[in-house]
């Protein structure tokens, strides 16, 4: 029962920990205690729906304002694992990852500052990262991925979360004007999605 428990929690575990931060600054002490049996993920108190919903709106609060432009690791981890539940979507060898509202408009300078930076933007984060395939990245050429005036040219955007492509186009535009607040919403948004889908995939028995 043990050994069946365990693994069973084993992956949704590693995820809880992962957006709660769990193995942060203590990882040492923390595998102490799974060694001595003070933790383990052998019970049901391991891991619940409600754990794992409450770390989800903390992690998302916690990168709203996370001012940032290079891909974060969580993000990316996150990112991956969505990926990998639909993965009959991603059908050629190799995928990178793209920044949505792009780095262009996300360094456009605003009262001498990075946009990002002066309107605290979570630009590398969950909200704002893609897998794009080499043929994608062929398709759109040298310009950005807004700027295909929300056709997303062979982009397949509900694969990515994005479920309305002018969404994206107007917070790229809003951001290059200085209006932050579109871009904000679908950062945000977007990422709400993302996480509600990785409950729902973790939770499903």
């Amino acid at each position: 029962m043990g050994y069946a428990e365990t693994t069973r929690n084993l992956f949704r575990c590693f995820v809880l920990d992962m957006l709660t931060n769990q193995w942060k600054g203590s990882g040492d002490s923390r595998l102490g205690n799974y060694i001595d049996g003070t933790l383990t993920y052998a019970n049901s108190s391991a891991f619940s729906k409600a754990k794992l919903e409450s770390a989800a709106q903390s992690y998302l609060e916690s990168i709203d304002n996370s001012e940032s432009i290079n891909v974060d690791p969580i993000a990316k981890t996150l990112l991956t694992v969505l990926a990998n539940n639909n993965a009959h979507a991603y059908c050629e060898s190799l995928y990178d990852i793209e920044h949505l509202i792009s780095r262009e408009t996300l360094r456009s300078k605003k009262s001498g500052q990075y946009a990002y930076k002066a309107y605290k933007l979570p630009g590398g984060n969950l909200g704002n990262i893609a897998f794009l395939s080499s043929s994608e990245n062929r398709s759109k050429g040298s310009t950005t991925l807004p700027a295909s005036g929300g056709e997303l040219f062979a982009f397949n955007g509900e694969r990515e979360y994005i479920f309305d492509g002018k969404c994206l186009l107007d917070a790229d535009i809003d951001l290059k004007t200085g209006k932050p607040e579109t871009a904000r919403k679908f950062l945000h948004e977007r990422a709400q999605i993302m996480l509600e889908a990785l409950v729902k995939m973790l939770t499903q028995d």
